[in-house]
């Protein structure tokens, strides 16, 4: 018998057993590799919705310690999504800020509040809290905005108070019962934006020098503090961002003398002092005399303001057009009502007084300046009051923007030059009747 033909080139015989062993090697690659990959990607999940469930009864156990209120009431089980819940706001389904102002809570602030580990925002204003400061707040540790005003915290504000998040940007204190000097370690926070001190009972001096550090410092109040006497901090001309400076029921005038009086107005006396710029020079800028009074705008030239600060920006933060439209309503109605926009005392503002006269009694003769009452003025003189009331309006949100301001007064320009010449030929035509 012949020997069998060798394979010819390019075919290979088929082994049963080989390719068998081939599907299940691929197999079992296969199977480790989807093996490795599930549990790769479930990792993050079960820790987000893990994450997620513990929020969820934290935010109910902060519910039952404080009780129902307004908002806390409609928090409840039964809804699985508190990221719907009032007061909160979550980023990637995960709790980043709280607001809970006005909710009459007065149990100290538990600590289970920093187990909320992206929680960068806390308002807890307008309270009943009555403890001294809560340290327990060091534990939040992503915190960039706190405000615990209008409460009655009580006591010293607590030397290690720098302990507080490295990222706080916004610290509101004010319109609380905190005494004593406040410490050193107030300027050690490196991104601090406004520093809210107004209101409270802190006395002695203060650490000017510490203050002058934060670099990115935008808003200081320090107002209504007995604190002692001491001549205008100049210190703080190193604060180069620094807008707003509000420092009344402060001795910041002492040492000042005629020498430096530039002159005097309806808002007070006028003087001139030397600042500091922080690089080794100064420059001379104007200050008002400083009332004792909360509302009123003392100011510094442009590159050193000190002016008390409007509500939006007290409270919300939000510094833009909307708070140079309220100026120049402020503006508008001086002009037009012949009166200060603050007189000295602690109740008055111009810009509500206004807006309550308007809204009681509408446009009356009274409301004007005895100077322009001429008849041939009033109906200007009225349009320019209605709209400096528009520009002062509480919500920033619905006042008009500069723009549309502008328009408003080019409108009654136009119409007031359209009413002297109809007048004109008025009193044209009855002459050449007569």
């Amino acid at each position: 018998a012949l020997p069998p033909s060798p394979p010819k080139a390019g075919k290979r015989f088929f082994n049963p057993k080989a390719s068998a062993d081939m599907a299940n090697n691929y197999c079992v690659s296969f199977l480790l590799f989807f093996t490795a990959l599930i549990s790769l990607l479930p990792k993050s999940y079960p820790e987000s919705t893990n994450q997620y469930s513990d929020e969820h009864q934290i935010l109910l156990g902060l519910k039952r310690y404080w009780g129902s209120s307004t908002v806390l009431g409609r928090w409840n089980s039964i809804s699985s999504d508190h990221c719907r819940w009032g007061g909160l706001t979550c980023t990637k389904g995960e709790v980043t800020a709280i607001s809970l102002p006005q909710q009459t809570l007065m149990k100290p602030i538990p600590p289970s509040l920093c187990l909320l580990k992206n929680l960068a925002y806390l308002d807890l204003s307008y309270n009943n809290f009555s403890t001294s400061f809560p340290t327990i707040l060091y534990n939040c540790s992503n915190l960039k905005y706190l405000d615990l005003s209008n409460n009655a915290f009580g006591g010293k504000l607590a030397a290690d108070i720098n302990s507080l998040s490295a990222k706080l940007e916004h610290l509101n204190l004010s319109s609380n019962r905190i005494m004593g000097e406040i410490p050193p370690s107030i300027g050690w926070f490196p991104k601090l934006k406004s520093l809210i001190l107004d209101t409270n009972q802190f006395d002695g001096s203060y650490p000017v020098q510490d203050i002058s550090n934060l670099a990115n410092l935008e808003m200081l109040t320090l107002a209504d503090n007995p604190f002692l006497p001491a001549p205008f901090p100049v210190e703080f001309g190193k604060l180069t961002r620094l807008t707003y400076l509000w420092l009344s029921e402060y001795n910041v005038l002492s040492g000042l003398c005629e020498m430096n009086w530039i002159g005097s107005g309806r808002s007070g006396n006028v003087y001139r002092i030397c600042v500091v710029d922080g690089e080794g020079g100064s420059r001379m800028v104007a200050v008002k005399k400083i009332w004792n009074a909360q509302n009123l705008d003392n100011k510094l030239e442009k590159d050193f303001l000190a002016e008390s600060f409007f509500a939006e920006y007290g409270y919300r933060l939000k510094v833009n057009e909307k708070v140079d439209v309220y100026s120049f309503g402020v503006l508008l109605l001086e002009l037009t009502t012949g009166r200060v926009a603050n007189d000295g005392g602690l109740e008055y503002c111009l810009a509500e007084w206004a807006w309550r006269q308007y809204q009681e009694y509408g446009l009356s003769i009274d409301l004007l300046d005895e100077d322009i009452r001429d008849p041939a003025n009033i109906e200007d003189a009225f349009a320019v009051f209605t709209l400096g009331v528009i520009c002062t309006g509480g919500q920033p949100s619905v006042r008009p923007s500069m723009k549309d301001v502008l328009y408003a007064l080019l409108r009654f320009e136009h119409k007031s030059r359209e009413r002297s010449l109809q007048h004109a030929v008025s009193e044209e035509t009855s002459l050449l009747e007569s």
